[in-house]
Protein backbone atom coordinates (compact mmCIF):
# COMPACT_ATOMS: atom_id res chain seq x y z
CA UNK A 1 0.00 0.00 0.00
CA UNK A 2 2.75 2.22 0.56
CA UNK A 3 4.42 1.97 -2.33
CA UNK A 4 1.20 3.20 -4.42
CA UNK A 5 0.89 6.04 -2.11
CA UNK A 6 4.27 7.20 -2.91
CA UNK A 7 4.26 6.45 -6.66
CA UNK A 8 0.83 8.01 -6.50
CA UNK A 9 1.07 11.27 -5.12
CA UNK A 10 4.95 11.41 -7.05
CA UNK A 11 2.56 11.45 -10.54
CA UNK A 12 0.53 13.87 -9.11
CA UNK A 13 3.68 16.15 -7.91
CA UNK A 14 5.23 16.01 -11.53
CA UNK A 15 1.76 16.74 -12.95
CA UNK A 16 1.03 19.31 -10.94
CA UNK A 17 4.83 20.87 -11.65
CA UNK A 18 4.15 20.03 -15.62
CA UNK A 19 0.73 22.22 -15.87
CA UNK A 20 2.40 25.02 -13.70
CA UNK A 21 4.97 25.04 -16.49
CA UNK A 22 2.59 25.24 -19.12
CA UNK A 23 0.62 27.84 -17.94
CA UNK A 24 3.63 29.52 -16.95
CA UNK A 25 4.62 29.48 -20.80
CA UNK A 26 1.03 30.10 -22.16
CA UNK A 27 0.64 33.48 -19.61
CA UNK A 28 4.05 34.54 -20.98
CA UNK A 29 3.23 33.96 -24.42
CA UNK A 30 0.01 35.34 -24.14
CA UNK A 31 1.45 38.90 -22.88
CA UNK A 32 3.66 38.71 -25.91
CA UNK A 33 0.74 38.18 -28.16
CA UNK A 34 -1.10 40.97 -26.27
CA UNK A 35 1.54 43.90 -26.73
CA UNK A 36 0.97 43.10 -30.56
CA UNK A 37 -1.70 45.86 -31.83
CA UNK A 38 -4.35 44.91 -34.06
CA UNK A 39 -7.01 41.79 -35.45
CA UNK A 40 -8.40 42.25 -32.11
CA UNK A 41 -11.04 39.65 -31.77
CA UNK A 42 -9.50 37.55 -34.03
CA UNK A 43 -5.71 37.69 -32.26
CA UNK A 44 -8.00 36.49 -29.19
CA UNK A 45 -9.70 33.55 -30.34
CA UNK A 46 -6.19 32.44 -31.94
CA UNK A 47 -4.77 32.87 -28.14
CA UNK A 48 -7.50 31.00 -26.33
CA UNK A 49 -7.68 27.92 -29.02
CA UNK A 50 -3.82 27.92 -29.27
CA UNK A 51 -3.77 28.00 -24.77
CA UNK A 52 -6.27 25.25 -25.09
CA UNK A 53 -4.34 23.30 -26.77
CA UNK A 54 -1.25 23.60 -24.87
CA UNK A 55 -3.00 22.68 -21.86
CA UNK A 56 -4.24 19.83 -24.06
CA UNK A 57 -0.59 18.62 -23.91
CA UNK A 58 -0.21 19.16 -20.38
CA UNK A 59 -2.82 16.67 -19.57
CA UNK A 60 -1.83 14.34 -22.23
CA UNK A 61 1.69 14.50 -20.27
CA UNK A 62 -0.04 13.67 -17.19
CA UNK A 63 -2.07 10.87 -19.05
CA UNK A 64 0.88 8.93 -20.32
CA UNK A 65 3.12 9.34 -17.30
CA UNK A 66 0.34 7.21 -15.24
CA UNK A 67 0.27 4.95 -18.13
CA UNK A 68 3.52 4.45 -17.80
CA UNK A 69 3.52 3.99 -14.54
CA UNK A 70 0.26 1.70 -15.20
CA UNK A 71 2.81 -0.94 -17.20
CA UNK A 72 5.96 -0.73 -14.98
CA UNK A 73 4.49 -1.90 -12.07
CA UNK A 74 2.19 -4.46 -14.01
CA UNK A 75 -1.18 -3.09 -12.75
CA UNK A 76 -2.41 -2.81 -16.50
CA UNK A 77 -0.73 -5.17 -19.27
CA UNK A 78 -0.20 -3.77 -22.81
CA UNK A 79 0.02 -0.50 -23.78
CA UNK A 80 -3.39 0.42 -25.31
CA UNK A 81 -4.79 -0.77 -22.66
CA UNK A 82 -3.34 1.21 -20.02
CA UNK A 83 -4.06 4.09 -22.23
CA UNK A 84 -7.41 3.50 -22.45
CA UNK A 85 -7.59 2.93 -18.48
CA UNK A 86 -6.03 6.11 -17.41
CA UNK A 87 -7.61 8.37 -19.76
CA UNK A 88 -11.15 6.58 -18.79
CA UNK A 89 -9.89 7.50 -14.59
CA UNK A 90 -8.16 10.79 -15.49
CA UNK A 91 -11.43 12.05 -16.95
CA UNK A 92 -13.33 10.46 -14.29
CA UNK A 93 -15.53 8.67 -16.98
CA UNK A 94 -15.04 5.47 -15.43
CA UNK A 95 -16.42 2.83 -18.45
CA UNK A 96 -15.24 0.08 -16.39
CA UNK A 97 -14.08 -2.36 -18.44
CA UNK A 98 -10.48 -3.08 -17.14
CA UNK A 99 -9.17 -3.07 -13.85
CA UNK A 100 -6.12 -2.69 -11.99
CA UNK A 101 -4.12 -5.92 -10.47
CA UNK A 102 -5.79 -5.89 -6.68
CA UNK A 103 -1.88 -5.32 -5.70
CA UNK A 104 -2.34 -1.57 -7.41
CA UNK A 105 -6.36 -1.20 -6.90
CA UNK A 106 -5.18 2.73 -5.14
CA UNK A 107 -3.91 4.06 -8.44
CA UNK A 108 -7.08 4.24 -10.11
CA UNK A 109 -8.52 6.52 -7.60
CA UNK A 110 -5.66 8.56 -7.89
CA UNK A 111 -5.59 8.90 -11.19
CA UNK A 112 -9.04 10.30 -11.16
CA UNK A 113 -8.29 12.44 -8.32
CA UNK A 114 -5.46 14.12 -10.45
CA UNK A 115 -7.55 14.17 -13.36
CA UNK A 116 -9.98 16.48 -11.65
CA UNK A 117 -7.79 18.87 -10.32
CA UNK A 118 -5.76 19.42 -13.43
CA UNK A 119 -9.15 20.06 -15.69
CA UNK A 120 -10.19 22.14 -12.51
CA UNK A 121 -6.64 23.81 -12.69
CA UNK A 122 -7.04 24.02 -16.62
CA UNK A 123 -10.27 25.67 -16.11
CA UNK A 124 -9.27 28.49 -13.40
CA UNK A 125 -6.62 29.44 -16.16
CA UNK A 126 -8.89 29.64 -19.22
CA UNK A 127 -11.42 31.61 -17.50
CA UNK A 128 -8.32 34.34 -15.86
CA UNK A 129 -7.12 34.06 -19.58
CA UNK A 130 -10.31 35.15 -21.56
CA UNK A 131 -11.65 37.71 -18.77
CA UNK A 132 -7.90 39.10 -19.32
CA UNK A 133 -8.08 39.02 -23.03
CA UNK A 134 -11.41 40.93 -22.19
CA UNK A 135 -10.29 43.29 -19.97
CA UNK A 136 -7.13 43.75 -22.39
CA UNK A 137 -4.91 43.18 -19.71
CA UNK A 138 -3.19 39.96 -21.00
Amino acid sequence: MTQQIVIGFGIILASVLIHALFISIAVTASRGVAAYKGFGFVKEVIVVVLAVLWMMLAHGSSVFMWTEVLQRTGAIAGFEDALYFTMVCYTTLGLGGLETTLQWRLLPGMIAANGFIMFGFTSAFAFDMVSRLRDGRT
